[in-house]
């Protein structure tokens, strides 16, 4: 697989290896799976751990880690939900969310507890 990341930087290979045969496995099929992994990484990842500041939480008791794990993938499917309902891109971002949920805190509650219309 060949990438380039930005305008100027030069091309970099990489190899892919499975021990999957071809037959179950074709390349292309191999290089969607690639895809849908840095689709992941840049969605997931990047709300969790750096818009989300997950990595700089110090928590230690397991339960409490897995509650706010669940809090948090919570907030990134509300926030998904919400991002389709505002016009400007530029409000688009996860800070931006958090920012406006600071503010309406039972708007929040009421999409976890009521159905949808």
């Amino acid at each position: 697989m060949q990438r380039q990341i930005g305008a100027t930087a030069t091309p970099e290979v990489e190899c892919l290896v499975t021990s999957r045969p071809a037959s179950q496995l074709a390349p292309t099929g191999f290089l969607q799976f690639k895809r849908d992994y840095w689709g992941v990484e840049s969605g997931l990842h990047q709300r969790l751990d750096c818009s989300g500041l997950e990595d700089r939480l110090r928590v230690r008791h397991k339960g409490a880690m897995h509650i706010l794990g669940l809090f948090a993938r919570v907030g990134v499917a509300l926030f998904v939900r919400w991002c389709k309902t505002q016009s400007s891109i530029r409000l688009r971002t996860f800070p931006q969310w958090r920012d406006w949920q600071a503010g309406h805190r039972w708007h929040m509650i009421r999409q976890v507890t009521e159905a949808p219309t």
